[in-house]
């Protein structure tokens, strides 16, 4: 694993993998005849390696059986990987070596970018080409090594669970290292050829259960990683290892150590400095100074830290003009790091010291005002007189981080690293800090001029020294390169929403905003709305319940791809079609959203949507219960579908036997597809009401009621005529216990519909 860069103070040694066979094994070397045979030369049996019935003589050891497979899928990737170019012996002398820590033999990886540009370099102008048949060997190679590796090497898979691989989580790590380099290499030397998923890696999975990681944060980075990203990640420390994640509740799809309760806040308590005692003078802002400030429309409370002549400070609260003044640095932080103070505008000294020094720094070396919610915004809920004040300073943040002549992130995780670190564990440690998870954040950094983020030496900007750097990193084209890829994504997201170019903002905040949060969670109409440019006041006018349909009627403009995404929707008539929030994602919904479909337009009755689809009658009969699916006859093609319901985790759509009975309630149902499916065999769907009564026909315009998410499948041609047998008794009212099919009337793709 060491083609991966270094960590400065890892949590854990770098994991080095063991070569297996000795000397005296059995075992075949790989031999550099073919790698899809290599199992029959070996004398194992594919089909029962796959399927975990292994042979009662040298397979039955557990040890032979992981010799085995080390040296198929991972020394003969490697070398059939390379279209087997190089001898066996130069591979295992410069990929295999002595280990002082283990005293055994060891892989090891480092002259891995030197084999893949010699491979590289020697292929011919033909080999190059996009479907050339050295391209389609490595397809095949790496196919057969992802199915092995995903049916007897991770979690999932009971039938597999007693396989002797499953005890040998390095190799399995190793061999999907391996796989995601030679898939990125592949995908350098023929763009457009074929991608691979790599599984997860028990070994890190394990490994950062055990050191405490949020469940949150290890869901985020296995879905957005490979297992090389994951086992570079797992390297550093937890965020917020102060708390126990697993007792405060947090689950894979919310941190609750970042969540603020009601009873928290009564409890909350501002943190001094590592360096103090605890016992440093607090020094707070006189009420009648915040609130005269902030009682003028343009009034712009700021505060500067200057130490007295006996050493005391004096916390100096001053008076700016919002949008005009910009002679101050505002604060970015996270509440749950214990910077705030849920009672009064009030900080240690020792925090003030230290944040008023940090801004000096990141002002070269002047003595700059800054601001911060902690003393800048009304703190303290209780007084009434306060309220409408504090109301209008969260109004104005947008004003006051757009203002700024920079936005300084204070994170704990970042400080506590340093900029000198290597490039790839600076963004490692970007993409795992509690700052990149909060929707408030997102917001400040978007809209702020310039982002800096504070390391322990320095403050890194985090466009100029992270971003554009990336982009002109020589590093970012080696071939063995995988994880500076990774860690972009988290950086490119931000990025993404201050500058979508030409692409719509609110496709670039959904994609951002699946990982973040906030303690309040009407706060997430507002933030959004400030980041598209819509009024706000309409939402804040309106009742917490309603603040997020409010907020869906105020952007109006949605890609149309949001209608068939997967996960929760509101349980509101007219807004079914909407998810009840873009934060707080499970992660099994859709991360991405595609405008290649156009847009639609929301309203207060549903989202006003032209997609082609069908109209069909329930059938006589419920749906059969035994599996969430039936099938639909296309009355104008005469085609055969299946129509299975997404059924996914924590979606939040009725289960298939409430949803099979409330079908049989409609007098009329719909289905809208995002595909045409007389050029495709696969679609995404909507499976609607348009009964009357609940819904009907509105001059050309399909009134609906949104059911459940679908997918529709053309079926085998084999099945048709069983198909039209069932169809035909139970057209012929033969008696049955279920139904399995429908016959559906297409409509076009112009037809508008309007799903509530």
């Amino acid at each position: 694993m060491d083609h991966l860069p270094s960590v400065t103070n890892p949590a854990f040694p770098p994991h080095q993998i063991p070569y297996l066979r000795t000397d005296n094994s059995p075992v075949l070397e790989y031999d550099n005849q073919g790698f899809s045979d290599f199992p029959f030369r070996a004398g194992f049996d594919k089909t029962s390696l796959f399927e975990g019935r292994l042979r009662t003589d040298l397979a039955q050891q557990d040890q032979s059986v992981a010799q085995f497979v080390q040296q198929w899928l991972y020394f003969g990737l490697l070398s059939a990987g390379m279209s087997h170019t190089f001898a066996m012996t130069d591979l295992l002398q410069d990929f295999t070596q002595m280990s002082p820590e283990t005293g055994g033999r060891v892989i090891t990886t480092r002259h891995l970018d030197r084999y893949l540009v010699q491979w590289r370099d020697r292929l011919n102008p033909d080999q190059v080409k996009r479907n050339s048949d050295t391209v389609q060997r490595l397809d095949t190679i790496l196919d057969e090594t992802q199915r092995h590796v995903a049916r007897y090497m991770c979690r999932g898979g009971e039938e597999t669970a007693k396989h002797p691989m499953r005890k040998h989580t390095d190799i399995s790590l190793s061999i999907m290292a391996l796989g995601v380099v030679f898939t990125r290499a592949k995908l350098r030397i023929w763009p457009g050829s074929r991608p691979f998923a790599w599984q997860r890696s028990e070994l890190v999975l394990s490994r950062m259960t055990d050191a405490g990681w949020c469940p949150s944060d290890i869901s985020m980075l296995e879905k957005l990683m490979t297992p090389s990203g994951m086992y570079y990640a797992s390297l550093l420390r937890p965020r917020m290892a102060q708390h126990n994640h697993l007792q405060a509740g947090c689950n894979a799809d919310t941190c609750n150590v970042m969540n603020i309760s009601a009873a928290e806040k009564a409890e909350y308590k501002t943190v001094h400095t590592q360096e103090c005692s605890g016992s440093c003078i607090w020094k707070d802002v006189p009420e009648e100074q915040l609130t005269n400030i902030l009682a003028k429309s343009d009034g712009l409370p700021v505060v500067r830290v200057e130490v007295k002549p006996d050493g005391d400070i004096d916390l100096i609260m001053t008076a700016l003009k919002l949008e005009k003044d910009s002679d101050y640095v505002a604060i970015s932080h996270v509440w749950a790091e214990r910077l705030g103070n849920t009672h009064e505008n009030a900080m240690p000294s020792c925090q003030l010291r230290r944040i008023q020094a940090l801004v000096t720094a990141a002002s070269d070396g002047q003595s700059r005002s800054f601001w911060i919610d902690t003393l800048c915004v009304p703190q303290d809920n209780f007084k009434d007189h306060l309220k409408s004040l504090r109301l209008r300073a969260i109004q104005n943040m947008d004003a006051v981080y757009h203002g700024s002549s920079a936005v300084l992130v204070l994170d704990s995780e970042l400080i506590s690293s340093t900029s000198t670190a290597p490039f790839e564990e600076q963004l490692a440690r970007f993409a795992c800090c509690s700052w990149i998870r909060r929707l408030w954040t997102l917001q400040e950094a978007v809209t702020g001029p310039k982002v800096l983020l504070q390391f322990s030496n320095r403050p890194v900007d985090m466009m100029r020294d992270l971003y554009l750097r990336l982009q002109h990193r020589a590093g970012f084209f080696t071939l063995s390169q995988t994880v500076l890829t990774e860690m972009t994504d988290f950086l490119q997201r931000i990025v993404l929403v201050k500058d979508p170019g030409s692409y719509p903002r609110i496709t670039a905040l959904w994609n951002a905003c699946q990982y973040r949060s906030t303690s309040e969670k009407q706060d997430e109409a507002v933030i959004l709305a400030v980041l598209l440019g819509l009024d706000t006041r309409p939402i804040l006018a309106a009742a917490k319940e309603d603040m997020w349909w409010t907020f869906l009627l105020q952007q109006r403009i949605f890609p149309k791809d949001l209608l068939f995404s997967s996960g929760p929707r509101v349980k509101r008539d007219g807004f079914r079609w909407a998810p009840p929030n873009f934060i707080r994602r499970p992660t099994t919904t859709t991360a991405t959203l595609l405008l290649s479909m156009g847009t639609a337009e929301a309203t207060s009755n549903g989202l006003n949507v032209t997609a082609q689809g069908y109209v069909f009658k329930p059938p006589r009969t419920a749906f059969r219960a035994e599996h969430p699916s039936f099938w639909m006859l296309d009355e104008a093609t005469q085609k055969w579908y299946m129509i299975a319901q997404r059924t996914i985790n924590d979606d939040g759509q009725p289960e298939w036997p409430e949803l099979r009975h409330a079908l049989q309630k409609c007098d009329r149902l719909g289905i809208i597809v995002n595909q045409d499916l007389n050029r495709n065999t696969f679609a995404l769907g909507v499976l609607v009401d348009i009964s009357k009564g609940t819904a009907g026909t509105v001059g050309d315009c399909l009134s609906a009621r949104f059911l459940a998410t679908v997918n529709l499948m053309l079926e085998q041609q084999n099945r048709w005529a069983t198909l039209e047998q069932w169809r035909q008794q139970e057209a012929a009212d033969v008696a049955t216990e279920s139904c399995r099919v429908v016959l559906g009337t297409p409509v076009p793709p112009d037809q508008l519909w309007c799903v509530g």
